[in-house]
C-alpha cells in the first residue's frame, strides 16, 4: 500500500524476517510454516532514488482441520455428531464449530452436537470450524436417515376355536418399512417364559393357562434398525364341564342333566355307548342295554370358544329275580306253612310278603299258619334299590282227613280182641 507524492516506486525489498524468506515482488505471496510471531520489514524504492522502510510484526495462527463423525440414524432418532479440530506445525488457537444439518433447520453453535432428522433420507450436513483469528475450515458429511420400521401383528385362535388354554395361537406379522430397507428378522415374546423365542413373520404357540400375556413382536431391518410391539393376549379359561343321572333299572331310561357352571352361549353335546348314541342340549336321555360297562361324555363349548369334557360312568341296576319255595301241599291248618326265599341278588334286597289271606310280612323266610283249607295265592315282591320283582305261587292247605272203619264180626271170636289189640297198637281207635 506504498504510496509517493512526485514520481512513482520502482522496487520493493521484502524480507519476513525468521521465516528466513526474501522478495522483490510488489505483492508477494508467503507461506509460514510455523505459528508465532514474526517481523516484516518492506523498503520501496522510488525513480528518484529514494526510499522508506516500514516493518510490522505478524502473529501467525494455525489453520483448522475439522473432521466429523456420525451414526446413521433411523427416523425420529438423534443423529449423534462427534467432530475432531487439529492445528497444523503446533498451532493452536480458540474456534466455534457451527452445524448446518442441511434440512432446513437452523444452524446450531457448539461441539458433538445431536440432531432429530423426522424423515428418512440423505442430509448434507455441512460442520465449520472458525478460529479467533478468522482462519475457517468446513467439512461436508452425508447423513443417511434410515426408515424407521412399522411394527403391528394380528393374533387369535387357529381352526376357528377360542383363546383358551391348549389351543393353537397364531401369529402374524403385518410389519413394514420403506425402502430401501426391509425386514429381515421377526422375534416373538409370547409372555408365559417361553424360550427360545419364536422367529418368522408367521409363528404360533400353545398356552397351558388361562390369563393375560403381553405378546412382543421385534422386528430387525437390514440396517440392523429394530423396533417392537406389545399387545396384551387374554387366554380364556376352559370350561369345567360336569353332569349328573338318575339311577334306573335295566329295560328303563337314564336321564342325564347337565351342571356345568353354564353361560347363555354355551352347547352340549352326548356320546353315549351300549349302544352308541349321540344328543344335543342340556338334557339327553338314553337307554343301556347293559348294567355293567356304560359311560357318557360331556362336551361344552363356551361362548368364548373353549371347549371341554367330561367322561364318567353311568350305574344301570340290574332287576332282581323273586322266587320262593314252600311246602307243596299243607293237610292241617294248624301245621306252619314255611317259606323260603330264593331270590336274587340273595342280598341287598328287601322282599314283601302277601300271604294270600289278608296277612303280610318283611320277614326273609317267614313262617305262617293258615286258619283254614283253601288255595291261598301268595306274592313274593323283591326290590333291590329302585328296581323290583314280583313272583305269586298258590299253597294249597287241605283239611284233615279222618280216618274211621269197621268191623265184622267172625265166628272165630276168640281172634276178635286181637285184631283190636294190634289196631290200638297202630293208633287207630273207635
Amino acid at each position: 500500500n506504498s504510496t509517493v507524492a512526485l514520481g512513482n516506486i520502482t522496487a520493493w525489498s521484502w524480507d519476513f524476517g525468521a521465516l528466513g524468506v526474501t522478495s522483490g515482488q510488489q505483492n508477494p505471496t508467503v507461506q509460514a510454516i510455523n505459528c508465532g510471531q514474526i517481523t516484516v520489514s518492506l523498503t520501496v524504492t522510488t525513480d528518484g532514488g529514494c526510499q522508506a522502510t516500514s516493518t510490522q510484526t505478524l502473529d501467525v495462527t494455525g489453520m483448522p482441520d475439522i473432521q466429523v463423525t456420525q451414526n446413521s440414524p433411523c427416523e425420529g432418532s438423534l443423529a449423534l455428531f462427534d467432530e475432531t479440530v487439529s492445528f497444523s506445525g503446533g498451532c493452536t488457537d480458540t474456534y466455534t464449530v457451527t452445524y448446518d444439518f442441511g434440512d432446513g433447520s437452523p444452524t446450531q453453535t457448539g461441539t458433538d452436537l445431536s440432531h432429530l432428522y423426522v424423515a428418512p433420507g440423505t442430509q448434507n450436513a455441512v460442520i465449520t470450524a472458525t478460529t479467533t483469528s478468522g482462519c475457517s475450515a468446513s467439512v461436508t458429511n452425508q447423513v443417511t436417515v434410515l426408515p424407521k420400521p412399522t411394527v403391528n401383528f394380528t393374533m387369535g385362535a387357529s381352526g376357528g376355536n377360542g383363546e383358551c388354554p391348549n389351543n393353537i395361537i397364531s401369529f402374524q406379522s403385518n410389519s413394514n418399512v420403506a425402502p430401501p430397507s426391509s425386514l429381515v428378522n421377526y422375534y416373538w415374546n409370547y409372555g408365559d417364559g417361553t424360550t427360545p423365542f419364536g422367529t418368522g413373520q408367521l409363528s404360533a404357540h400353545t398356552y397351558t393357562l388361562a390369563g393375560q400375556y403381553d405378546v412382543t413382536l421385534r422386528v430387525v431391518t437390514n440396517q440392523s434398525r429394530t423396533d417392537s410391539l406389545t399387545q396384551t393376549l387374554t387366554i380364556n379359561p376352559n370350561p369345567v364341564p360336569s353332569f349328573t343321572y338318575d339311577t334306573v333299572c335295566i329295560g328303563s331310561a337314564t336321564t342325564l342333566t347337565n351342571t356345568t357352571p353354564a353361560d347363555p352361549a354355551m352347547t352340549f353335546q352326548w356320546q353315549m355307548n351300549n349302544p352308541i348314541g349321540n344328543y344335543v342340549g342340556s338334557t339327553a336321555t338314553h337307554t343301556y342295554a347293559l348294567t355293567s360297562g356304560n359311560q357318557a361324555i360331556l362336551t361344552v363349548v363356551d361362548g368364548n370358544g373353549c371347549i371341554a369334557s367330561f367322561l364318567d360312568t353311568v350305574y344301570v341296576q340290574p332287576l332282581p329275580v323273586a322266587n320262593f319255595t314252600t311246602q307243596t301241599l299243607i293237610c292241617d291248618p294248624q301245621k306252619n306253612a314255611i317259606f323260603t326265599n330264593t331270590s336274587t341278588p340273595a342280598s341287598g334286597t328287601t322282599q314283601n310278603w302277601d300271604f294270600g289271606d289278608g296277612t303280610f310280612s318283611i320277614a326273609h323266610d317267614p313262617i305262617h299258619n293258615y286258619l283254614g283249607p283253601a288255595t291261598y295265592n301268595v306274592t313274593l315282591t323283591v326290590v333291590a334299590g329302585n328296581c323290583n320283582a314280583t313272583i305269586t305261587k298258590p299253597v294249597v292247605v287241605s283239611q284233615k282227613p279222618i280216618a274211621s272203619f269197621t268191623v265184622q264180626q267172625s265166628s272165630r271170636r276168640e281172634g276178635i280182641p286181637k285184631l283190636f289189640q294190634r289196631l290200638r297198637k297202630a293208633g287207630y281207635h273207635q
